[in-house]
């Protein structure tokens, strides 16, 4: 006889954290950290940030990045967006001692293929949304995250978010646009654009911080003679317009002195320097007078010779 006792079995998922690789906007192999549960692989990286890690979704429908394999079939958007997130991270770790992106430690959530021409970073919840190019300052169906730059320039927001606070209205908010843009393209590292690689039909690039007036659109002014007070229903008073008088200023403290026969330029590394300090020390209401001075008085305790 059978006792009717049934036998239960459990079922035991495999979840382990592995690593993947796939291929980037620019057909670059890219080697990652994904997280494997049972015969799913999710892109969730925990080598950053610090005791963090950097989850990776699809805008459209809320999910989470996922593929069947551990070494294809993940979206290049999204392995880009990855990629340059963590080179961004580093360089901040590496130049700065500063463990990006909250400095409190917090995760990293970074959204692709939102249907706008547009990219963004939200501090207070870690969030990172990059768009796809209409055909105005991107190729149209292009992703934000081909620009290392543009990924760059938002995770420096967050990091702004973190230190300083800069209020994002005003001068203070353009401070917050310029120091976006100035470690951009640090990172990226190759010239003093912004958003050159997102292809714009314009032939111009998002920003030209040696040139401001020489970029996407009507450009922005390059000196403070220029500056108009505005009012805050036009781009919040003017953040996107008015970063360009910060950005000429830090062209030229790095490079552009030298350069345009203007006088001497100080170099990039104690540019750089100065540029962070200054960024994540201002109070959070700081005009371009408070950004100015803070920088010069902190120049001569760094660089008393």
């Amino acid at each position: 006889a059978q006792s009717g006792n049934v036998t239960k079995a459990l079922t035991l998922v495999f979840e382990s954290s592995i690593e993947a690789s796939g291929t980037a906007l620019d057909g670059t192999l890219v080697n990652f950290q994904a997280y494997q549960s049972g015969s799913i692989f999710q892109m969730i990286d925990s080598r950053f940030p610090v005791g963090y890690a950097t989850e990776v979704f699809d805008f459209n429908d809320d999910s989470l990045i996922t593929s069947s394999s551990a070494t294809s079939g993940w979206p290049a958007s999204a392995v880009s967006a990855l990629a340059f997130s963590k080179e961004t991270i580093d360089y901040f770790k590496i130049n700065h001692s500063y463990d990006a992106v909250d400095r409190r430690g917090a995760n990293l959530y970074i959204y692709v293929d939102q249907e706008e021409e547009n990219a963004s970073f939200s501090p207070s919840i870690g969030l990172m949304v990059l768009g796809i190019g209409a055909g105005g300052f991107a190729k149209s169906g292009l992703s934000m995250a081909a620009a290392k730059d543009v990924v760059g320039h938002e995770i420096t927001h967050g990091i702004v978010g973190s230190t300083s606070g800069l209020v994002y209205e005003y001068q203070p908010g353009a401070l917050n646009e310029s120091f976006s843009d100035f470690f951009g393209a640090t990172i990226d590292g190759d010239n003093w654009l912004v958003g050159e690689d997102l292809l714009s039909p314009s032939g111009k690039a998002l920003r030209n911080m040696a040139a401001p007036r020489d970029a996407y659109g009507e450009g922005q002014p390059a000196h403070f003679s220029e500056y108009r007070s505005l009012p805050k229903s036009t781009d919040n008073g003017g953040v996107h317009i008015y970063s360009g008088i910060p950005n000429r200023a830090m062209y030229l403290l790095s490079a552009g002195l030298s350069a345009e026969s203007l006088g001497t330029s100080i170099g990039h590394e104690k540019t750089t320097n100065l540029a962070f300090k200054t960024m994540i020390g201002l109070t959070p209401n700081a005009s371009f007078d408070e950004a100015a001075e803070f920088m010069a008085s902190l120049a001569r305790t760094e660089y008393p010779d």
